[in-house]
């Protein structure tokens, strides 16, 4: 996915109608930074919030801004939802 599609997709994911379903998991992985993917990978792992400041080297808000970013993009809204949804995915 270009970064212009990436751009699109973010932008449309805020527009009412644009059903966010239509992304599958993987695409919607494409669309973290490094720095989000980071934080993904470790919350995934049942890491906490601070836990990933200490290992990334990161401020504890931060990591805060940087977990609410990946959870908008990977449209979940609990530590839960998205250990389940990509506990496989890497």
């Amino acid at each position: 996915m270009s970064w212009f599609d990436k751009t699109r997709t973010i932008k449309l994911s805020g527009r009412q109608g644009f059903d966010n379903r239509c992304l599958d998991c993987r695409q919607r992985l494409s669309l973290l930074t490094s720095e989000e993917y980071g934080v993904f990978m470790l919350l995934r792992e049942g890491f906490t919030k601070k836990e990933c400041s200490q290992r990334l080297g990161l401020k504890s808000r931060q990591v805060k801004n940087l977990a609410k970013s990946v959870f908008n993009k990977l449209c979940v809204s609990s530590l839960a939802e998205l250990i389940v949804n990509y506990r496989e995915i890497s």
